[in-house]
């Protein structure tokens, strides 16, 4: 449905809308601090709600804001009883309670959409700055005749036994209308026909069968014959009843609720950029940089102050014509998206809904509770949601600028890249394809809903949306009421749980038919329904490490450079990284004072540590000396806020492969070595020959790997004593690369040169000497595994494996099960991995694919985690849940 955005800018002029961008900065840690309480007001928003092929009428529509009280907390509603808008059309929009027992919106403010799906919100509310806010629409008729005399000519009609005996009958229509499954249509105006003369004046339901944009179908009783083709013209009048589908629930992800700055003044006009009539008091609340937005000014930067004559200049010229204030400050933020927007109009969809489940599922519940209503973060992990919602605006623009090829209805789609300069390309079929799995049970002939609507009728669309995405991924767990919901348990399990529901990817895609709005969709069923973006350009080349910092961003090493971006992909280090003089880095780690620290590679096996500041400059001129070695290889920070150094080989002749772990201070000095190999021999017991891996636990012990022996070792981070691990297992870890440490301080060991993953239990493992102890080290395999390279655990306690041969990330649980099909999560990719990946605050994981010259974050599929690091070292929390 296309808008007269002129018509809609007028008629906002003077309002501020929530803007699609958020604070990303200034994660907190712990202890706990609660984000400060500010309301800032919203202003007047109007858009439409979709239900794909056809505006939603009489939906219930709630503007919500996540809840505070931990993850999966109550959210809370911004309306309130009394609020009446107007849109642009002159219909008027005023706020009533939801008093329906057994809803989850029960006691809650909302409006109604109207006839052709509309709606209009008043702008006397306000949100908490820095809490997402987002639009909530629930039930409603996916309403096909919104406009008078909207009707499909019909010019002929053939007809066959379908697979049940019942005729078939195939009508050719003329135009682009988009009808659906289940759908009563009249036919009116009948004209020849011949055969098919009993169609006149009849009421048919359309059939999934050859539905397409020009044909639909309608079944009749057993009639096993097949008529010829004939010709002959009809109009054919949609005519759904006003039957509202409880099962729907339509959500739309407005952004941050931004802290601002109010202040007044008056524009100057079509051709300057300034704006006078500035209050001494107002002009104090500003600063040069800050974002403003009000009427005739939007998306401005202030670049100029003068308190002596009320003046502010802005980077361009107004638009003019336009009444004093009230205008809107925002702080700029480095990591945060600049693309800041006036919201012209708000287009919601199955689509919009996906992006929003999408991003937001880390911060709802698995278990109970388990619906789009609760939805909240800690208060120590408020900007790893911040950064969840600028994710959901690189999957949907709800400002419309995606139109598909689908035929009527809404046809705003995914996006195919993203919108911050960041090289990002998004799963657009894959998204699309989840919109049209939703479109599937809203426009069915559903009146069923179990906690609303007991009594009704669920359609067979709803119920294979329904029986397959349960709580728990498995055909036993709890079923969701609403589509929302049920996005929301698919993001949860993007493949089902594998061994509790086998036929959950062919059970949803199948049960996909009929005319699809979203397009492109894809033609097959995926792998599975996970969804990443893959950011490519602005000077990644070869990643082969990820590390994420305090804010969220990932900071990437490579060949010749150090990358970073922000937790939305915007390329915070320019078009070409931070150069450094080596031709290759690798094994980023972030210190809690922001600085990265990371090895460069000079040529050979020669290289040495880099300190480099949060902004990208290089602290440590020609580079940090790791004592002796030849090949530096991991870096790990412990709690002291000093690295550790894992040197593959050294100068010395006699002791190839020798283990020499160098520990350096802030000031890149030597603290000390430890050789973590005393024999020095190439092969033998309590020996590590060549270690790659590094990793910290809760007890201040620092774990190092032996690349060829298999061993693993342990070395106290305060007195330097060495601890052996000797691998008594049949399979051996042949080049065990970068490690993990779970929750429960048990070491997980992916190995390269095969198809698993180990683990070391120090309490389970047999003394066999001073410090010496021999160990049978499990062996997990399963759930995508092909040359298991890197490791990370997330704030679950889960395990998340990314193997150098696969196209896929694998996720075990802390007892070794695969919690990934066979396949693994692909997130709409097919790259080969290898290198190190990283969880981030937002539950999101970056896979480096050095192949490919790209890293892929796979948005929602993990548990959110303290970072950096270090933040998680220092509380003696390894993979702690912020």
């Amino acid at each position: 449905m296309n808008r007269s955005f002129p018509a809609i800018v007028a008629a906002l002029t003077g309002t501020l809308i929530l803007i699609l961008t958020g604070c990303a900065t200034g994660v907190a840690s712990f202890p706990d601090v609660a984000p400060a309480a500010s309301q800032v007001p919203l202003g007047t928003i109007q858009g439409s709600n979709y239900g794909g092929h056809a505006p939603i009428v009489g939906a219930h529509l709630f503007v919500l804001q996540v809840g505070t009280g931990g993850y999966g907390s109550k959210v809370s509603s911004l309306l309130s009883a009394g609020e009446t808008t107007t849109d642009y059309y002159g219909s008027v929009y005023t706020t009533a309670q939801d008093n329906v027992s057994g809803s989850p919106t029960n006691g809650m403010y909302y409006i109604t959409t109207d006839s052709r799906g509309d709606f209009a919100l008043s702008g006397d509310y306000t949100c908490t700055a820095g809490l997402p806010v987002y639009v909530y629409a629930s039930g409603g008729n996916p309403e096909t005749n919104p406009a008078a005399g909207f009707a499909v000519n019909v010019t002929g009609a053939s007809a066959a036994p379908d697979a049940a005996g019942n005729l078939l009958v195939t009508f050719t229509t003329t135009g682009n209308n988009l009808l659906y499954q289940g759908e009563t249509v009249n036919f009116n105006n009948f004209s020849g026909g011949g055969n098919f003369q009993s169609f006149a004046n009849s009421t048919q339901v359309v059939s999934p069968l050859n539905l397409t944009t020009n044909t639909f179908a309608v079944e009749l009783g057993q009639l096993n014959v097949t008529l010829p083709t004939q010709e002959f013209s009809a109009t054919v009048t949609q005519n759904t009843p006003i039957i509202s589908n409880p099962a729907i629930v339509n959500i739309a992800l407005l952004g941050n609720c931004p802290g601002s700055a109010t202040f007044a003044g008056i524009p100057d006009g079509t051709s300057t950029n300034t704006l006078s009539g500035v209050s001494p008091a107002d002009l104090a609340k500003l600063a040069v940089g800050n974002v403003v937005l009000g009427p005739g000014i939007y998306n401005a930067t202030i670049t100029g102050i003068n308190s002596s004559t009320g003046t502010i200049t802005f980077n361009q010229a107004d638009t003019g014509g336009n009444p004093a204030g009230p205008f809107y400050s925002y702080a700029s933020s480095s990591t945060a998206a600049q693309n800041f927007s006036y919201l012209n109009f708000l287009y919601m969809n199955e689509v919009s809904t996906v992006a929003a489940m999408e991003a937001l599922a880390p911060f709802a519940s698995t278990t109970a509770n388990n619906d789009a209503l609760h939805i909240g973060t800690s208060s120590t992990n408020l900007a790893g949601l911040q950064n969840a919602v600028l994710n959901a605006a690189n999957l949907y623009d709800i400002q419309g600028s995606n139109v598909g090829t689908g035929a009527d209805g809404d046809t705003h789609i995914a996006r195919a890249v993203t919108p911050t300069n960041s090289g990002g390309t998004v799963p657009q079929s894959l998204l699309n394809t989840l919109g049209n799995l939703l479109a599937n049970c809203v426009d069915s002939a559903n009146t069923y809903n179990a906690a609303t609507a007991s009594s009704g009728t669920q359609s067979a669309q709803c119920a294979a949306l329904m029986n397959n995405a349960t709580s728990d991924g498995t055909t036993t767990g709890t079923k969701p009421n609403d589509t929302a919901t049920a996005m929301l348990n698919i993001a949860h399990y993007p493949a089902g749980e594998p061994s509790g529901n086998t036929t959950f990817m062919s059970g949803l895609f199948n049960s996909i038919t009929g005319n699809v709005p979203f397009q492109p969709t894809l033609g097959s069923a995926p792998n599975d329904f996970s969804v990443g973006i893959s950011y490519s350009g602005n000077g990644l080349a070869s990643p082969g490490n990820v590390a994420i910092d305090a804010s969220g961003d990932a900071w990437i090493t490579g060949n010749g450079n150090v990358v970073e971006l922000g937790p939305n992909g915007t390329p915070i280090s320019g078009t070409t990284g931070y150069a450094t003089a080596a031709y290759q880095n690798r094994a980023p780690v972030i210190d809690s004072s922001g600085n990265a620290w990371f090895i460069s590679v000079t040529g050979g096996f020669s290289g040495y540590v880099n300190k480099m500041s949060s902004s990208g400059t290089l602290l440590s001129g020609s580079g940090y000396d790791s004592q002796s070695a030849i090949e530096p290889y991991s870096l790990a920070v412990d709690a002291n806020n000093n690295i550790w150094v894992a040197n593959t080989q050294s100068t010395q002749a006699a002791d190839n492969y020798a283990a020499y772990i160098t520990e350096l201070n802030q000031s890149g000095s030597v603290v000390q070595t430890v050789n973590a190999n005393p024999t020095f021999a190439v092969s033998g017991a309590n020996v590590l020959l060549g270690p790659n891996g590094i990793a910290l636990d809760g007890n201040g012990l620092l774990w190092i790997d032996g690349s060829a022996s298999g061993n693993v070792a342990s070395i106290s981070t305060s007195s330097g004593t060495v601890t052996w691990y000797n691998n008594t297992s049949s399979t051996a870890s042949n080049d065990p690369e970068f490690l993990a440490i779970d929750q429960n301080n048990k070491l997980w060991v992916p190995n390269v040169n095969t198809n698993f993953v180990q683990t070391v239990t120090p309490s389970a493992a047999t003394n066999t000497g001073t410090n010496t102890y021999s160990y049978n080290y499990p062996t997990y395999t399963g759930g995508g595994l092909n040359g298991a390279e890197s490791a990370a655990v997330d704030g679950s306690d889960n395990i998340w494996v990314m193997s150098a041969n696969q196209k896929y990330v694998s996720e075990f649980n802390n007892s070794g099960t695969a919690l990934t099909p066979a396949g693994g999560y692909a997130g709409g990719f097919g790259s080969s991995g290898g290198g190190r990946l990283a969880i981030d605050g937002s539950g999101d994981i970056w896979m480096p694919i050095s192949g490919g010259n790209n890293v892929i974050e796979m948005i929602g599929v993990a548990t959110p985690v303290v970072t950096p690091m270090v933040t998680a070292a220092k509380t003696g929390r390894p993979a702690a849940k912020p």
